[in-house]
C-alpha cells in the first residue's frame, strides 16, 4: 500500500466522520428538547403521583389514629394491626413510583434513539450507548432511594405490629 491510498483512506474517513458529526449537531438541539419534555413530564407525574400517595397514606393514617382515640388504649393494645395503615397502600405508591421513573427513562431512550439515530451511524450509536447508561445511572439512585424507603416503612409496620 503506497503513502497516497493510506492518505487518501484516512481522508475518506475523516470526512466521513465529519458529515456525521455535522449530521447530528444539527439534530441535536431538537433531540434535546424532545427529551427535556420528556423528563419534566415524567417529573411532573411522579410529583402528581407521589403527592396523591402521600395524601392516601396520611388519610390511612388518621383515620387509625382517630379509630384509635375513640376506642381506648386498650383496644389499641389487644390488636394494634387494625389501626395501621395497610401495608398495601405503601406498596403501590413504591410500585408507581418504579413504573414512572422505569416510562420514563424507556421514553428518553427512544427520543435519543429517533433523535441522534436517523440512519445508522457509529458516532450515533455510540452516543446512544452513552445516553442509555446516563440515563439508568441517573434513575438509579431514586429507584433505590425509594426501594430503602419502602423497605424501612414495611419493617416499621412490621415491627409495630408484632409489637
Amino acid at each position: 500500500m503506497s503513502f497516497q491510498s493510506v492518505v487518501s483512506d484516512l481522508k475518506s474517513r475523516v470526512d466521513s466522520f465529519a458529515s456525521q458529526g455535522q449530521e447530528v449537531v444539527k439534530v441535536l438541539p431538537d433531540t434535546l428538547k424532545q427529551a427535556n419534555e420528556v423528563v419534566v413530564s415524567g417529573f411532573e407525574s411522579l410529583v402528581k403521583s407521589e403527592t396523591a400517595g402521600a395524601k392516601d397514606l396520611f388519610e390511612s393514617a388518621m383515620a387509625g389514629f382517630e379509630k384509635a382515640r375513640t376506642d381506648g388504649l386498650m383496644a389499641v393494645v389487644a390488636s394494634p394491626i387494625e389501626y395501621l395503615p395497610p401495608k398495601d397502600k405503601l406498596i403501590a405508591v413504591f410500585n408507581d413510583t418504579v413504573e414512572i421513573v422505569s416510562k420514563t427513562g424507556d421514553e428518553l431512550y427512544k427520543t435519543f434513539k429517533t433523535g441522534l439515530m436517523p440512519g445508522k451511524r457509529a458516532t450515533a450509536g455510540s452516543t446512544m450507548k452513552r445516553g442509555k447508561r446516563a440515563v439508568k445511572k441517573a434513575a438509579a439512585p431514586t429507584v433505590k432511594k425509594a426501594t430503602r424507603t419502602v423497605k424501612k416503612a414495611a419493617t416499621k409496620v412490621e415491627h409495630a405490629v408484632s409489637q
